[in-house]
């Protein structure tokens, strides 16, 4: 994984609106579009004041500190590379939220999963996106969390999977446990929404 410049991203709403997190880029690195982020929350709804947010894959982290901005009481990000923990952590103390309940786990996706305790009522699913049929054919990491997160009822009863994912290689709802609400597209990229 090739390491270059830092990148920078807006927070779109919220108490830290406007306030802007870091990253050091990697070509392995794809956070989500100021677009999209405001797209999807809107359809949360601002305030998430009473909420647990799950940020897996967590990359730049950016949609967990969206969600902090919002009043979610606690987020958890998750993502399998350790150099990104650094940069967590230097966007906690540079945004001034160090006494906020924000989680960080250097683990891989299907093993937090497997392990954890915790339960949340959002959850964001943004694996790395599989560009070719071949990635798809080998290991498909959506269907796998979605029925982990599905039968260890890591998600609340009135929770919401959000599931960022690669337009030219759609995801078959049918063979996913929970409950298609909404789907909305942003370029290349689809966003489910499910409920139980």
């Amino acid at each position: 994984m090739k390491y270059s410049s830092k990148i920078t991203l807006r927070i779109t709403s919220g108490f830290l609106r406007n306030r802007k997190i870091e990253y050091l880029y990697s070509t392995a690195l794809r956070a989500s579009s100021e677009k999209l982020r405001q797209s999807v929350f809107n359809s949360l709804g601002n305030d998430l004041r009473g909420f647990s947010f799950l940020d897996l894959c967590s990359g730049s982290g950016i949609n967990g500190f969206e969600a902090l901005s919002r009043g979610a009481d606690s987020i958890c990000l998750v993502d399998i590379n350790p150099k990104l923990k650094k940069d967590y952590l230097k966007n906690i103390e540079a945004l001034s939220v160090i006494d906020k309940d924000m989680t960080i786990k250097t683990l891989d996706l299907i093993r937090y999963l497997s392990y954890t305790d915790d339960i949340f009522d959002i959850i964001y699913l943004d694996p790395p996106f599989q560009k070719s049929q071949d990635e798809v054919n080998k290991t498909n990491l959506y269907y796998e969390a979605i029925s982990i997160i599905f039968k260890r009822r890591i998600l609340k009863p009135d929770g919401h999977l959000i599931v960022e994912y690669y337009k030219k290689f759609p995801l078959d709802v049918q063979e996913i446990e929970f409950r298609c609400t909404k789907t909305k597209f942003y370029g290349s990229t689809g966003i489910h929404f499910f409920q139980h």
